[in-house]
């Protein structure tokens, strides 16, 4: 479920009650590293993208975003050692290159980053722990069979897909992202009650379908112990017939908090929220852990 988002902006955000209002410029700027980053049970360590922010306005190339040259090292709090991680040029992030790192269940690690941005030296740190082991989509009691879309039972009831997963202990969040595989204006769904103003390809604008494309969902505040929940997974996260690739995570503190607090910054009452990031020093963005179940689905045309 992870996009990256190459330009993050630094915002003064000023309360108020009813209306909002965000005032935003240059003179608001200061330099920070941005981390997009996540580690996996018993998985390499990689794609820790280290990046800057950057003042409106400014004209710069994709590449000028990463910090190729920043000191970026990664720590086993547990066995109190250092693993320092390198930037690979094709992929654009940062790594661990040896064979002697295994990401651990239930443990903590430490992302500590050095860097300069237009002349100051910044330096940032986040620690994540990975989620207990005992996560996983129980495939034989959820419901994964291909499905025509929105199917109406004789009762009137909707059915649906739905998963049961098996929680971890002291993980009560799970975040599941849906990816359409197959997606254009062609296997888009336009008699669904959730296509909006779509009812031919004509009424897109530009490529405004690949909007749909990626969906979400979550459930929180789970239980804190071992036991089986049952996510239904509603319709309006398939906007396209075909194959879909879903991933349900078990999400960690900083996973939780980066994934609801930083889409929507605004409240209901139009006052604004700083995002949870969890990060010490001069840094934004998120370094958190989970663990992933992979369930792919298709939704048949009629």
């Amino acid at each position: 479920m992870k996009h990256l988002k190459y330009i993050i902006l630094t915002s003064l955000l000023l309360t108020a009650c009813g209306t909002g209002v965000v005032e935003v410029d240059d003179s608001n700027y200061e330099p920070k590293i941005a981390i997009d980053g996540y580690l996996y049970p018993h998985a390499p360590v990689a794609n820790i993208r280290v990046m800057r922010n950057f003042p409106l306005n400014t004209s710069l190339l994709r590449t000028d975003i990463f910090l190729t040259d920043a000191k970026v090292v990664l720590t086993d709090v547990a066995a109190g050692k250092d693993y320092p991680l390198a930037f690979d040029f094709e992929t654009l992030a940062f790594g661990y290159e040896g064979t002697d790192l295994l990401i651990e269940y239930g443990q903590p690690y430490k992302l500590s980053i050095a860097a300069t941005i237009d002349g100051t030296e910044l330096q940032c740190s986040s620690t994540t722990t990975v989620p207990a082991a005992g996560f996983k989509i129980l495939r034989e009691k959820s419901k994964t069979a291909p499905s025509t879309f929105f199917p109406v039972n004789d009762d009137g009831s909707t059915e649906k897909w739905e998963y049961v997963f098996q929680r971890s202990p002291d993980t009560g969040f799970y975040a599941l992202s849906v990816v359409a595989l197959e997606a254009d204006v062609n296997t888009f769904i336009y008699d669904s009650p959730y296509s909006r103003h779509f009812d031919e390809p004509e009424d897109f604008e530009d490529e405004e379908w690949k909007n749909q494309i990626y969906n979400f969902t979550w459930q929180q505040d789970l239980q804190l112990k071992t036991g089986q929940t049952i996510l239904p997974l509603d319709w309006y996260l398939f906007a396209f017939y075909g194959n879909y690739r879903t991933i349900l995570y078990a999400g960690d503190k900083n996973f939780k908090d980066f994934l609801l607090t930083s889409w929507q910054v605004q409240e209901i009452d139009g006052n604004f929220h700083e995002p949870v990031l969890n990060i010490e020093g001069d840094g934004i963005g998120i370094f958190g852990s989970a663990i992933a179940d992979t369930v792919f689905l298709e939704v048949l045309r009629d």
